[in-house]
């Protein structure tokens, strides 16, 4: 069963991921868990939460209607894919759109997560892209640091920053 999809919003004209069904059971926002005196427990679970449902969302949209990702990106984001680096949100879509692969399913083997200051996380995921067609999967590696938009509503919106994304190979 999959992981229900996160809601999106839209905000003058702009389409943003909102985690906030994270919060139904009303959690401190993520500012909140940052202070000293709370535990890194429980702060390294509210980063966990948002990177999870954050990941479940990227890959399900990459792995299937790619388009969907628009919502995770902005104009000052950046994406390093296989060296090559490209700015801003249309310039990201673009490029994913137009990979040279078809039928494509992502599996995670590995995903650490940080805080970055009081309104961001880096994520840092390893696994196998499954590409139809190939008799192996193919290792990879990625890097999320995303930031948090709080919305009128006081909903989260987490978007990508940096990414930067690289197939790993066997050594000889």
């Amino acid at each position: 069963m999959r992981p229900s999809r996160p809601r999106s919003t839209q905000i003058n004209g702009t389409t943003h991921l909102n985690l906030s069904p994270l919060r139904a059971n009303r959690k401190p926002r993520l500012s909140r868990l940052l202070q000293p005196h709370k535990s890194s427990l429980i702060m390294a679970s509210a980063f966990e939460t948002v990177a999870d449902a954050f990941l479940n969302f990227y890959y399900q949209s990459f792995d299937g209607p790619r388009h969907e990702l628009a919502m995770v990106y902005r104009d000052q984001s950046m994406l390093s894919y296989e060296g090559g680096g490209v700015m801003g949100a249309a310039a990201i879509m673009e490029k994913l759109q137009n990979l040279n692969f078809g039928q494509i399913q992502h599996r995670r083997d590995t995903t650490d997560v940080q805080p970055v200051g009081d309104d961001a996380i880096i994520i840092m995921v390893t696994g196998a892209l499954i590409i139809q067609g190939e008799e192996r999967p193919t290792g990879f590696s990625q890097t999320f640091h995303l930031k948090n938009e709080i919305d009128a509503n006081g909903g989260s919106n987490w978007w990508i920053f940096n990414e930067i994304f690289r197939l790993n190979f066997p050594v000889a």
